[in-house]
């Protein structure tokens, strides 16, 4: 329930609910609404009589809160005439009303109305939000009330028996070998526990859970849940028993603790109003991501011994990325101090292992892939992981989601057979919207310009390897070359495409066994904290093993030789021992301007030992620029000896300085002078017999002057797809 804070605000919003009760976010909601319908000079009279001491600063504050109402499309006429048919049904759900009742507690003169108005949302069931938004009617509120009503019934007048002795539901899959694990143990230890009448020491030992986003820990916990549930020592739902808290770490020294503080409120609440029987109340995860450097201060210890207290009914888990095993254990020492835990490290999720998932993934709506889709899912993956945001299994449900719709959809439209549920690789690439380039390696380079000495070296490397498989074949044992590069040269010079065909290169001469292409920035491989950076970057090369890592702008790893603390020389240490360890399938690609990668080279004698070729690349000449420019033109358009005496007088007029400078874009200028010439020509819409669009000279002069040469400072976007160059 909803105690008196020391909040003038939120009181004064309580005092609005008059008979509709504060106890469930959707009171304080009501109260804040009817606030906000009032008129300026109204509302101005209202908060001075309750003693709000900043009048003008509290309206605009105010209008702050009307402001994030409209951004999230709620309808405040609906809001205000629909939220009491809520509460009043609400309130006969004493499960839910539990479960959202405790969401304001704690609040403080200081703490910002938006604050409460997003943490009443965050406790709103998105269904329920639904039904406010622009659009909606009154009728479809009173529609969603009657479900509520209808579960506050079906539970009332289900007895506690029935419910206990329910159907099991459905296992769930864990493919966690760690979760799977303890669940399985926990499973076959709860009858022991239970014939002795000793429940309670199930969940008198916490977890502290290292795991990264989208492996797996939402499925876990509803397991879990599950098993608590169907084993009759759940005191609520198996659905309700999950309480998430993320401990945050906001600006300002005294805010800083606010989560904490509603984390004891929270705990205590729950103890307060759950039902005394020997059953778990709740199983709450807690994010102390933030936290793990504090641990041992004063403060969080105080803070512990308070939630342990609190209330012996709930399960903690304490969740924290993946991290390295010795960081785990000081921390779970740190929380061993006050509550037992155990500590479950879970290592990201392989190739083979979201492979398996897709599978079953798939199977669940019907459907299933040919065997031959293997590499295409797999490199499925490794377009979501080379696009900059890659979340587990989370990402990859997503990839199988959407191949699923596109699949159905062209059932609907009659473009597949609905009978046949099997996916082959040919349907597969188009649903991924993928197209593997066939071309061969020196079929890709024949058509790239200014690189012969490039590939000279890069052929010259291979070819040491292929002599000394060869000998080694032969019973001359030699030591296999180390086959790590550093790219170095402006931007726009062809690192990245280069490091592509590399990849495939290498697959074909057999010294790669996958030959994918993995693309990161340098400072991807650093953690955010205590511990992350080593088992991170070990991470992203495990997904490389077999292919290339290419870290672009890899210099971000030394900034400087004074900065004992920074992230980045704990993530070279361990790319050095990947380097190392991996030497024979793996091939690392770092690559940056010259001399921020000297420096680099020069900071870590163990990395540059492991870095035998340095190719540099240098800035594209004046006839390369123009031949690149007229490359990509093509015959996709029409254009005269004018338009072909423009673009040779401007790249054969740019001057030493342009083309010399550092930050030169090089190809990558080329390419925007080429989009910004044919999209000013394409709003003349004039095409020629062969509907092709034309280009005029005009059109080329007015794109150059929109065109900068130098490179943005915005970070280039990562291709979705893979096979493209």
């Amino acid at each position: 329930m909803i105690v008196d804070t020391d909040n003038k605000i939120l009181n004064l919003a309580k005092k609005f609910c008059k008979n509709l009760s504060e106890s469930v976010p959707e009171g304080i909601l009501y109260g804040y609404v009817k606030m906000l319908s009032m008129s300026d000079d109204s509302l101005a009279e209202y908060l001075k009589n309750g003693e709000i001491e900043d009048v003008d600063g509290m309206m605009k504050e105010l209008k702050g809160v009307k402001d994030f109402l409209a951004s999230k499309d709620l309808d405040m006429e609906l809001l205000k005439n629909g939220l009491q048919i809520v509460i009043t049904k609400r309130l006969d759900d004493p499960d839910t009303t539990l479960s959202y009742g405790t969401v304001l507690l704690g609040y403080d003169e200081s703490t910002d109305v938006r604050v409460q108005i997003k943490d009443v949302l965050d406790n709103i069931p998105a269904e329920e939000l639904a039904v406010f938004k622009q659009g909606s009617k009154l009728s479809d509120i009173v529609a969603y009330s009657k479900t509520i009503e209808t579960r506050s019934h079906k539970r009332n007048e289900e007895p506690r028996s029935q419910k206990d002795s329910a159907a099991p539901e459905k296992p769930i899959e864990i493919y966690s070998e760690v979760l799977a694990e303890y669940l399985d143990n926990l499973r076959k230890i709860i009858p022991a526990f239970k014939a002795g009448g000793n429940e309670k020491l199930l969940w008198s030992q916490s977890l502290l859970i290292s795991i990264d986003d989208g492996n797996g820990l939402t499925t876990f916990l509803k397991a879990l849940s599950q098993l608590y549930a169907e084993s009759g020592l759940a005191a609520v739902k198996a659905d309700e028993l999950v309480i998430k808290e993320k401990i945050g770490d906001t600006a300002g020294r005294d805010e800083r603790y606010h989560d904490w503080d509603k984390l004891a409120h929270n705990v205590e609440n729950i103890t307060r109003y759950s039902e005394k029987e020997n059953k778990l109340q709740r199983i709450i995860d807690i994010d102390i991501s933030r936290w793990t450097a504090e641990l041992n201060t004063t403060r969080i210890k105080d803070y512990l011994i308070a939630i342990n207290d609190a209330n012996p009914q709930v399960l903690f888990i304490f969740r924290v990325p993946f991290m390295e095993y010795r960081i785990v254990h000081d921390i779970s020492n740190s929380i061993s101090d006050i509550i037992n835990v155990r500590p479950l490290i879970v290592p990201p999720a392989d190739s083979e292992h979201m492979l398996k998932y897709i599978r079953i993934k798939a199977a669940r709506y019907g459907y299933s892939f040919a065997k031959d889709c293997d590499d295409i899912l797999e490199q499925g993956i490794v377009a979501e992981k080379n696009d900059g945001s890659f979340y587990g299994y989370r990402s990859v449900a997503k990839m199988v989601e959407s191949i699923l719709y596109d699949r159905i959809s062209e059932e609907a439209e009659s473009k597949a057979d609905p009978e046949n549920k099997e996916i082959t690789a040919e349907e597969l690439k188009r649903y991924l919207d993928v197209s593997v380039d066939d071309r061969s390696s020196e079929e890709l380079i024949a058509g790239m310009i200014g690189v012969d000495s490039i590939i000279e070296q890069v052929n010259t490397l291979i070819n040491q390897i292929k002599v000394q498989q060869k000998m080694t074949e032969n019973g001359k044992s030699l030591d296999r070359p180390t086959i790590h590069m550093c790219f170095t040269g402006s931007p726009g010079t062809g690192k990245t495409t280069m490091a592509r065909i590399i990849a495939k290169k290498m697959k074909e001469e057999g010294i790669l066994s996958k030959g994918n292409f993995y693309e990161i920035k340098g400072r991807d491989l650093c953690g955010t904290y205590i511990g992350e950076t080593t088992p991170k970057t070990s991470g992203y090369c495990r997904s490389a093993y077999g292919s290339v890592l290419f870290i672009d702008e890899a210099y971000e790893l030394f900034r400087s030789a004074s900065d004992s603390k920074d992230y980045g020389r704990e993530a070279i240490t361990a790319l050095i021992a990947e380097m190392e360890n991996h030497r024979d399938d793996m091939c690392v690609i770092m690559a940056g301007y010259t001399e921020e990668m000297k420096n680099l080279l020069e900071s870590n004698p163990g990395l540059k030992s492991r870095v035998r070729t340095i190719i540099e690349f240098p800035n594209y000449s004046r006839s390369e620029l123009e031949e690149i420019f007229m490359g990509m033109i093509g015959d996709s358009f029409d254009y005269d000896d004018s338009f072909k005496d423009a673009v040779h007088t401007y790249f054969d007029g740019l001057e030493d300085e342009v083309i010399e400078d550092k930050s030169f874009a090089n190809g990558r200028f080329v390419r925007n002078l080429y989009e910004n010439t044919w999209g000013i020509a394409a709003l003349r819409y004039e095409f020629d017999e062969n509907n092709r669009l034309k280009l005029k000279a005009t059109d080329f002069t007015s794109a150059t002057e929109k065109t900068d040469a130098k490179a943005s400072d915005e970070p280039k976007r990562r291709p979705m797809g893979f096979g493209a160059f």
